[in-house]
């Protein structure tokens, strides 16, 4: 079986397919890639009609990473892996990448909807917490996020899940020292202005914006 084939096989099959981002694209590269390998493993004849494969089931793997965005925690994983790499295309990735994308995948944990009422570390997106990281988290998650989402809930009638946290691991070792997030139908200008003018009293050490979202590095 020839690895690279089915390499530039997937690569070329899903180059002219629109991704929401080009992250999401390596990412069904990757899992496609992976099921078309073990398609040939099992029948190496396949090898010969790979493009047919890739055509068939492009789209059911552009569908799985559009859900996968709003349920598991897998695609975080994935997505933060992938930008570690820097890599800019699927056809970059060396085959030991690849399998660790597809072992990420892995990860069955759901997204737990934001809450002022419990806490989960599935609503950070992130897996593997040692106890002290997530006692932090936990205490992050009452003294911080929740005040923020409660205020607009008591004044904006939002509800609790109208808060997204895109990425609670900017530090990796550190996870809620940094935490990117955004409320729906709120700028995050509205945010930080509110945060910075007191009427959201929570303690910080920075705020700021970052791309769409709202960095807020905590103490």
């Amino acid at each position: 079986m020839k690895i690279n084939n089915i390499k530039r096989s997937v690569y070329e099959g899903l180059i002219n397919y629109q991704f929401d981002s080009n992250i999401d694209k390596i990412i069904a590269s990757c899992l496609l890639y992976d099921y078309c390998y073990n398609i040939c493993k099992e029948n190496s004849s396949a090898e010969n009609n790979l493009s047919d494969i890739v055509k068939s089931f492009a789209t059911i793997y552009k569908g799985i990473v559009n859900s996968l965005k709003t349920t598991f925690v897998s695609y975080t994983l994935m997505r933060k892996k992938i930008e570690e790499y820097g890599k800019e295309t699927f056809i970059e990735l060396a085959e030991d990448q690849i399998l660790e994308i597809t072992q990420l995948y892995q990860n069955k944990a759901k997204i737990v909807k934001f809450s002022t009422n419990s806490f989960s570390q599935y609503m950070y997106k992130v897996a593997n917490l040692k106890y002290h990281q997530f006692k932090k988290l936990a205490r992050i998650h009452k003294e911080v996020m929740s005040p923020i989402i409660r205020y607009y809930i008591e004044n904006h009638n939002l509800i609790e899940s109208d808060l997204e946290i895109y990425d609670a691991e900017v530090y990796s070792d550190n996870p809620g020292r940094s935490i990117l997030f955004a409320i729906r139908d709120v700028s995050s200008a509205r945010v930080i202005n509110d945060i910075k003018r007191k009427v959201i009293h929570i303690d910080y050490l920075d705020l700021s914006m970052q791309g769409s979202y709202i960095k807020i590095t905590t103490k």
